[in-house]
């Protein structure tokens, strides 16, 4: 009779060619595999747990690869994500015939059904694929892990796959690691709409306002002047009318720092912030503050390239502070404008 063949040596060596921290996971901490493989006649390799409560659950069944490939079109481009991995089905499903999507990103909480994944059938052509980022263990590094990804999943539409069998095992972890993933997706995904929305005023502001910048002050390099003083951050809102009395009396004692949005608010109650941040790219931004001007000489405007330019031409305050965010086009101002990053 012939022997299965050995899927674990096969795919522990493309593990530890294509993923060598997950190759690491496996072989430095050895986890025990978890659960029963299990092969019911004519059916493929399956996996049985335990849960904590005495359920047994299968992880896999006949509608995995269907779901997965109904949740990804045919034709996706984009990130697609999933949670929990089970014996692999759904992953190779996607992997195999979903072409055009740029990155297959998975998170897996119990390396130990990864160890029984290795085991039961061949997963060379996902481990393999360069597409492919893999987290295995409880406390992944979101950040890390979803940063090769990160601009694909700015500008192009991500797809979320829930392992529910899996969510079975640990409800509360599962859903932890979801949410926390979803978030970090979310904003960057939202960080991108705002890209594509205002990107060409992002541009034409900052150049427009490289004319100036070289003029005034940089927020970066007076690092460490406010060192010990306290700093109140002030933002619109409706809450800011019930605790702006906390503020009087805050001159010369704290640094108030002020959204331009709270500024007419603040002035009306004889108030008068340190700074005040006008972000906005867009001309109307302006509005928000340029009936205040002439009783806004005292104190200092904070600026990003990306601000629209009438804002810091215009705006009658002490002195102009810029500073830089994280983007490629302004970390490409900072050296030749002589700026230390924060």
């Amino acid at each position: 009779m012939q022997s299965p063949p050995d899927f674990y040596k096969k795919n522990l060596a493309s593990l530890e060619k294509h993923q060598p921290e997950a190759w690491a996971t496996i072989t430095s901490n050895s986890p025990a595999a978890m659960g029963e493989l299990i092969t019911p006649p004519g059916e493929r390799p399956n996996l049985e747990i335990t849960t904590t409560n005495g359920e047994k659950i299968l992880l896999h069944d006949s509608t995995d690869e269907y779901f997965a490939l109904k949740v990804v079109p045919k034709n996706a481009h984009g990130a697609t994500v999933l949670f929990g991995m089970g014996l692999g089905y759904g992953a190779l499903a996607i992997c195999a015939q979903r072409p055009k999507t740029r990155h297959i990103i998975i998170f897996e909480l119990y390396p130990e059904i990864f160890t029984q994944a290795l085991r039961c059938q061949d997963l060379t052509p996902l481990l393999s694929d360069p597409r492919l980022i893999l987290s295995l263990g409880p406390t992944p590094n979101f950040q890390q892990i979803l940063a090769p990804a990160a601009r694909t999943i700015k500008l192009e539409y991500s797809y979320i796959l829930d392992h529910r069998s899996s969510f079975a095992i640990n409800p509360a972890a599962y859903q932890e690691l979801h949410d926390k993933a979803y978030e970090i997706i979310n904003g960057l995904n939202m960080n991108g709409n705002t890209l594509l929305m205002f990107g060409e005023s992002f541009l034409h502001n900052a150049f427009s306002n490289l004319k100036s910048i070289h003029h005034n002050l940089f927020l970066e390099n007076a690092r460490d002047n406010f060192k010990d003083i306290p700093a109140i951050l002030v933002a619109g809102g409706p809450s800011l009318n019930k605790n702006i009395d906390y503020l009087k009396g805050t001159k010369g004692k704290a640094l108030v720092i002020a959204a331009d949005a709270a500024l007419p608010a603040l002035l009306a109650h004889g108030i008068i912030p340190d700074i005040v941040g006008a972000l906005d790219s867009q001309d109307l931004a302006y509005e928000k503050i340029s009936d205040q001007a002439p009783r806004a000489k005292d104190l200092f405007l904070l600026c990003t390239p990306a601000v629209c330019p009438k804002t810091p031409k215009t705006f009658p305050a002490k002195q102009v502070l810029w500073t830089f965010t994280s983007n490629n086009l302004e970390n490409a101002l900072i050296t030749p404008l002589g700026v230390q990053k924060m």
